[in-house]
């Protein structure tokens, strides 16, 4: 028997926890918090997009939105995966373009260790990006050194303000080309950046 999961009852669902994106509307936090307590979610992943936190170069703001949901994940004990993820139109001029000179990268950087200020505690990771070896979400074309600078700068920018925080590397896809499916191209991400981890 095939069942959609979008009309599936809650028994047939998995219990493997949950992701919340950006949607237009945003359900209220009540309704999603009850979908997760019906699935009997222990883990949630949210995103935290850094062009909706930084409209204005220097200025952070977390949309209500996304901070209620983290707040309300946290209060009912469930861990929380934070995705921090795209680029920033306002630096680079396309939400999916990484970060890559100086200037952009400290600013990614900055983000990231706002965000980590701002909910690092136990139970919450921090994931760096979403499918960075697909080209839907790394423009013009995924980059395995690329990533590695934007997850390194990530990582030293968070440890430098939380030393404790949990850190992740993005979700990885198995795509079918060559050079970018999942496992390749986190070995050259590996490559790239030999001394990151620690």
């Amino acid at each position: 028997m095939t069942i959609s999961i979008l009309n599936a009852p809650a028994s047939q669902l998995p219990k493997v926890g949950a992701a919340l994106f950006s949607l237009n509307p945003w359900p209220s936090v009540s309704q999603d918090m009850a979908m997760l307590q019906a699935i009997s979610a222990t883990m949630v992943r949210i995103e935290v997009q850094w062009g909706m936190v930084e409209a204005t170069q220097g200025v952070y703001a977390v949309p209500d939105a996304t901070d209620g949901r983290i707040a309300a994940a946290k209060a009912a004990g469930m861990s929380v995966v934070i995705l921090l993820d795209y680029s920033n139109p306002i630096y680079t001029g396309n939400v999916f373009a990484p970060p890559t000179t100086n200037t952009q990268l400290t600013a990614w950087g900055n983000f990231c260790a706002y965000i980590a200020s701002l909910y690092a505690g136990p139970g919450v990771l921090f994931e760096v990006w979403n499918e960075p070896n697909n080209p839907q979400f790394w423009s013009p074309a995924p980059s395995a050194s690329q990533y590695g600078t934007v997850l390194a700068q990530a990582i030293s920018a968070i440890r430098a303000k939380v030393p404790s925080a949990q850190i992740i590397s993005a979700g990885i896809g198995d795509l079918a080309a060559p050079g970018i499916n999942a496992a390749p191209f986190m070995q050259s991400v590996n490559a790239a950046q030999p001394n990151m981890v620690g």
